[in-house]
């Protein structure tokens, strides 16, 4: 996963991920966000300005606050900006820079790519 970067495309309001050898499609319905893997499913739901995300073994909470993005997890909290079109997440030991382009999410980390 080295020097890899996620491209995310809309399509008629379906997000679509590709990896190198991984897909992820993400569907928007009613305002709940579905995103699957091939192994792996990822289901995160918009309620109240809170993003509710669910994976097999963890619960990840989003709560968005003046343009603010605060996720906490179980050992972990990532806080992640927005500030002109760019999603900055930080974790302990990680930095994640999102950009959007002509409705394309690149995202980008320091020796990984995450999505």
């Amino acid at each position: 996963m080295k020097n890899e970067t996620v491209i995310c495309e809309m399509k008629n309001e379906t997000v679509i991920c590709e990896m190198k050898n991984e897909a992820v499609i993400c569907e928007m319905k009613n305002e709940a966000v579905i995103c699957e893997m091939k192994n792996e499913g990822v289901i995160c739901e918009m309620k109240n300005e809170g993003v509710i995300c669910e994976m097999k073994n963890e619960t990840v909470i989003c709560e968005m606050k003046n343009e603010t993005v605060i996720c906490e997890m179980k050992n972990e909290t990532v806080i992640c900006e927005m500030k002109n079109e760019t999603v900055i997440c930080e974790m302990k030991n990680e930095t994640v820079i999102c950009e959007m382009k002509n409705e394309t999410v690149i995202c980008e980390m320091k020796n990984e790519t995450v999505i």
